[in-house]
C-alpha cells in the first residue's frame, strides 16, 4: 500500500490500484472504493494524536502558567512538585512529554531528569528554569534534557522549543 493525502485525510492504494481506502480523522470514518466502483462508508474510532504531559514545578503559579499552556498542545495529565514527586507521577502515568523546573526540593530537577531518561530515554523533557542558571542548564543539557526555555514563561518561546525537539509541530 502507498499513503496519499493530508493528515486528516489518509489514502490508501493498494498496489494493484484495485481498492483505495481512505480514513478521515476529522470525521471518524473510513471511505472504501473497488475496482467496481462501489463505495462503502464505514465507522471506525477517532485516531488519537494527543501526547501525554505532566508539568513539574515548586511554584503552583508557573505550574498552573505552563500547564494551561501547553494545555493548548498536550494531554495534561499530571502535574508535581518536586523532583521525587515527579518521578512517582511518572511512573503512574507515563507521559511522552514533561516540563521540568531545575530547582526544587526533595529531589532537584536534573537528579529527576537523570533518572527519569535511565527508565524512558524517548520521553522528551524540556526544562523551565531561571534566566541565572546558565550552569544548572550546561548540566542538565548533559543529563539528557532535550530543550528549555527559561522563566518567566513564554507562550512562543516555549512553543517554538517544543517545536523544535519533537519530530512535528505542537501546533498546526
Amino acid at each position: 500500500f502507498s499513503v496519499t493525502g493530508t493528515s486528516t485525510a489518509r489514502r490508501f492504494r493498494s498496489s494493484r490500484d484495485r481498492k483505495t481506502t481512505e480514513t478521515d480523522t476529522e470525521t471518524s470514518t473510513i471511505h472504501y472504493r473497488n475496482m467496481m466502483s462501489n463505495h462503502y462508508i464505514l465507522p471506525c474510532e477517532p485516531i488519537a494524536m494527543t501526547q501525554r504531559a505532566i508539568v513539574v514545578d515548586d511554584s503552583s503559579f508557573q505550574r498552573n502558567i505552563v500547564s494551561n499552556t501547553i494545555g493548548n498542545w498536550f494531554d495534561v495529565v499530571g502535574t508535581a512538585t518536586n523532583g521525587k514527586e515527579a518521578i512517582e507521577v511518572f511512573e503512574a502515568k507515563r507521559p511522552d512529554v514533561i516540563t521540568m523546573d531545575i530547582m526544587m526540593p526533595e529531589l532537584n530537577g536534573i537528579e529527576s531528569l537523570r533518572r527519569i531518561k535511565s527508565r524512558s530515554p524517548e520521553t522528551t523533557i524540556v526544562m523551565v528554569t531561571s534566566v541565572s542558571q546558565n550552569e544548572k542548564m550546561r548540566e542538565a543539557a548533559r543529563a539528557g534534557a532535550d530543550g528549555y526555555v527559561t522563566k518567566p514563561v513564554d507562550t512562543e518561546a516555549l512553543r517554538e522549543e517544543f517545536d523544535d525537539v519533537l519530530e512535528f509541530p505542537v501546533t498546526r
